[in-house]
């Protein structure tokens, strides 16, 4: 003898099944693309701080070179952008991308010392030292990132 009451119960089990399969499913791709969005993120950080770095050893490489040319001569707070044209590196106001992700960006500020010769905010204005600051941003899913290092430069040989 058959049990009518079972009839179509099989049918409600495989909707219900196949709902949970899709949900799981779902959740997998999901899941997937948002680690993967934050991997590419990760990847996009780790080249803005290398590149914030490496910033900073241009400026080095410009101080160097010429303290008076390249670095006294750098308005205070200004935004400067660095470029290399295949011989050398040179700072410009002139706007551009790196890789057409990255805004780097590089700006001085004035040192003073004060009575005991230690870097202060108020004191004695110091001409052979500046305060730099390299910036990197980029955009991404989330928003905008951006890295930053800040350093003391000081004039080692134009004296």
């Amino acid at each position: 003898m058959l049990n009518k009451s079972s009839n179509g119960f099989g049918l409600v089990e495989v909707v219900v099944g196949l709902g949970i399969i899709t949900f799981v499913s779902f959740s997998f791709v999901s899941a997937y693309n948002y680690f993967l969005k934050v991997a590419i993120v990760r990847n996009l950080d780790v080249r803005a701080t290398l590149l914030a770095e490496e910033s900073v050893e241009v400026v080095k490489f410009l101080r160097d070179e010429s303290w008076s040319a390249n670095i006294a001569t750098m308005e205070v707070g200004m935004p400067y952008f660095l470029s290399f044209d295949g011989l050398a590196w040179a700072t410009t106001t002139d706007y551009f991308l790196i890789d057409s992700v990255f805004e780097r960006a590089i700006s001085v500020g004035d040192v003073y010392r004060d009575d005991d010769d230690n870097i202060s905010d108020i004191g004695v204005y110091d001409e052979n030292t500046k305060f730099l600051t390299a910036t990197v941003s980029f955009a991404t899913p989330f928003g905008t990132t951006t890295r930053s290092i800040s350093t003391y430069l000081t004039n080692l040989f134009d004296n």
